[in-house]
């Protein structure tokens, strides 16, 4: 019978023949078979006896199955922690896979080998930053972005944002007189106000009639398109 850590290749007749367990795997007592060190660990030496011998994966790398080493490192937009579990037992395991955990919404990291939800780094104003994110992208024309934010926000009806990477609400300029803006969004003017209507700043409809964004042609006035 084999010793743990010790491995009896078929023929092997006395226990001084046994190999020793290949590092990157365990060997209890009386196996005929390493055993893989399971994914999320590492194990650097020879002659391991359990599961317990194999490591947590370092944090900002991941280990598949049978590891010596930890040298694949996480993906841009990720981190891979260690210290986790399994699922299935008490053992503590690290990171398995290059996309372990997504950088949260708002926030980017553009390194590999992120370990920590803490090397994500807050999106900049003037960009938007989704979950996974590697790199922050440029607001779009129509909208607007505060730092840290996950998706962009449309610049409100009443107003247009003809320029990409605006950071606030107040960016946005409010709709041309003699043009309407309808919707939420927008890049440009829908287009002008409707004939015998006059639109101000900021109208919203073609047909304003509430004295502020506009309103109807007075009596006797020419009001055209």
């Amino acid at each position: 019978t084999a010793r743990a850590g010790a491995l009896c290749r078929l023929g092997v007749s006395s226990l001084d023949d046994a190999l020793p367990c290949d590092a990157g795997f365990y060997c209890p007592e009386a196996t005929p078979l390493a055993v893989p060190c399971p994914v999320g660990t590492f194990n650097p030496n020879q002659s391991q006896m359990s599961v317990a011998d194999c490591r947590a994966c370092l944090a900002g790398f991941f280990c598949l199955e049978n590891t010596t080493s930890p040298t694949q490192v996480c993906a841009p937009g990720f981190y891979c922690p260690t210290n986790i579990t399994n699922g299935q037992s008490g053992l503590k395991i690290g990171s398995y896979g290059p996309k372990q955990v997504p950088c949260p919404e708002g926030t980017y990291t553009s390194n590999y080998s992120s370990g920590y939800v803490g090397d994500c780094l807050p999106c900049p104003a003037g960009s938007y930053c989704p979950r996974g994110s590697s790199a922050p992208l440029d607001c779009p024309r129509g909208y607007y972005c505060p730092g840290g934010v996950g998706a962009s926000v449309p610049c409100p009806i009443g107003s247009y944002g003809n320029r990409t990477g605006l950071l606030v609400r107040e960016d946005c300029n409010p709709c041309d007189a003699g043009y309407y803006c309808d919707g939420q969004g927008m890049a440009s003017a829908r287009g002008p106000c409707d004939p015998g209507y006059i639109c101000l700043s900021g109208a919203y409809t073609s047909t304003p009639t509430d004295g502020t964004t506009g309103q109807v042609c007075p009596a006797g006035g020419y009001c055209p398109e």
